[in-house]
């Protein structure tokens, strides 16, 4: 055997039982979480869940009503950004087994989650990037609010102040 097959089959073997150890680890964890879903999994759903929620209410319930520049690409963020949530919950269902996880179902499921680990992480990327321009945004619009605000109350004379 020449010293590039032999490297490449060794190779080939690393990649193969690295396979077999991320498998048995995902199968094992699926299999003994109490819901069949492990806690990583869970928390990025509810966080997804969290996400979706906040885009939902950004944007317009009615698509005739006219919007604003700024307000018009903060609808539009929102938009995307749910439509990445969507394409992350789909993807991460197919790692969750139905029902009672057999080790058969958790091994289906640690299967399915390797094989969409990749596209999950480009996906939770543009998700990351997404909430980031959500949050500009959010900031921009809260500090246009406080500007008109402390002008409104300088103009009054005087900033009301409670004591509590």
């Amino acid at each position: 055997m020449d010293p590039i097959t032999a490297v490449s089959l060794v190779s080939a073997v690393f990649s193969f039982v690295d396979f077999g150890f991320k498998l048995v680890r995902g199968a094992r964890a699926i299999h003994k979480s109490a819901s069949g879903t492990p806690d990583e999994t869970r928390t990025q759903e509810v966080v997804i869940g969290n996400l979706k929620e906040l885009c939902i209410r950004l944007t317009p319930p009615r698509t005739d009503v006219a919007i604003s520049g700024g307000d018009a690409s903060l609808c539009e963020l929102a938009a995307e950004c749910r439509d990445l949530s969507d394409q992350l919950i789909a993807l991460i269902q197919p790692s969750k087994p139905n029902g009672r996880t057999s080790w058969f179902r958790s091994t289906a499921a640690a299967f399915s989650k390797i094989v969409n680990e990749s596209k999950s992480a480009s996906l939770e990327q543009r998700l990351e990037n997404c909430r980031r321009q959500l949050e500009f945004h959010v900031r921009v619009a809260a500090r246009s609010v406080l500007l008109v605000l402390g002008i409104y109350y300088t103009s009054l004379g005087s900033i009301p102040c409670h004591v509590y």
